[in-house]
């Protein structure tokens, strides 16, 4: 006798904030998560300010690590070059390939991989760990002064990177951890026209925030 084939994995039931987060609308999940990020990044970045030393994070970061040191490059275009492939290995590695897997709602945990990307980088802003220094050696308290640079617009890019690749998911956490398992999803329709736009929106928007911010370190060297 044949075998049945495994159940499909139940997820489930969804909050109004899930609901949003897997909504077929790419607007709708990108706003919906950027509110949360912008939530997250404010948080941590005003904890940071107030209770962490100055400069507590900088070379101890994945980014940083990627970056290869805290020496800028020899030009414009190769500064370009470094923050473009840096942010595009966060992305492509961190982020998006994280949407593979699901939660136990559903929820891809690229979203997840995005916010801790995003809190992290808040803690960098509050203790000025950045690892080429800023204009200031003090922390930097929270301010809008900061929609003045490109790191919002960067990190925006996570997250519109990450909820465009919401339909790539491969895999299910099913389960409480840390007796989680990993069940296999049955095939599904991938939006390929929001996969795409989204995509390449976000790398668009590292292309032009690279260089940006490749051009104020250069300025400022």
């Amino acid at each position: 006798m044949l075998a049945e084939p495994p159940a499909e994995p139940r997820s489930l039931p969804l909050g109004p904030l899930a609901r949003r987060l897997t909504h077929p609308s790419l607007l709708t999940r990108f706003t919906t998560l950027l509110a949360v990020a912008v939530t997250v990044f404010v948080f941590c970045w005003s904890l940071a300010y107030m209770l962490l030393p100055q400069g507590v994070l900088r070379g101890r970061t994945g980014g940083a690590a990627l970056a290869g040191g805290d020496q800028a490059a020899s030009s414009f275009t190769l500064e370009w070059l470094r923050i473009f492939a840096v942010n595009f290995v966060i992305v492509a590695g961190a982020v998006v390939a994280s949407n593979l897997l699901r939660t136990r709602r559903g929820v891809p945990l690229g979203y997840w991989s995005a916010l801790v990307m995003i809190g992290i980088a808040a803690v960098v802003t509050g203790t000025n760990s950045f690892s080429i220094q800023a204009e200031t050696t003090n922390k930097l308290a929270p301010s809008l002064e900061l929609l003045g640079h490109p790191g919002p617009y960067e990190l925006a890019s996570y997250v519109l990177a990450t909820t465009a690749a919401f339909g790539v998911g491969r895999w299910q956490l099913t389960g409480r951890w840390p007796h989680s398992k990993a069940h296999r999803l049955p095939p599904a329709h991938v939006n390929g026209r929001q996969l795409g736009l989204g995509l390449a929106a976000a790398g668009l928007t590292l292309l032009i925030t690279a260089a940006w911010e490749a051009a104020r370190i250069v300025a400022n060297g």
